[in-house]
């Protein structure tokens, strides 16, 4: 199961008792500032969530799966998300998770 931005605002708006555009507007809000801040290089951690981040990959050889030619893949950067210990002890013990995940 997949959970849309819409659905999400609407969740917040709910348990927050907003509207919903004021829930959507606060999770672009958050959004946009992750992204600012690491088009300007700096980690965002967010306690008990995670740590969004950017990080450089060297230059390095490849093959293309369809040509089976072999290329140089160039430096870039990449994203990077480093979870918070918590969530990722939950989605380890929780079978449930896994369960609903299989049915999609």
């Amino acid at each position: 199961m997949t959970i849309t931005k819409i659905e999400l605002s609407k969740m917040i708006a709910i348990d927050n008792n907003m509207t919903q555009k004021a829930a959507r507007e606060a999770i672009d809000a958050v959004f946009s500032a992750i992204v600012q801040n690491l088009q300007e290089g700096t980690n965002v951690k967010i306690n008990g969530f995670g740590t969004f981040g950017v990080r450089r990959v060297g230059e390095k050889n490849g093959v293309n799966p369809k040509t089976h030619e072999h290329i140089v893949i160039p430096a870039h950067n990449k994203m990077t998300m480093k979870y918070a210990t918590a969530i990722k002890e939950f989605v380890k013990q929780n079978d449930d998770i896994t369960k609903s995940l299989e049915e999609e």
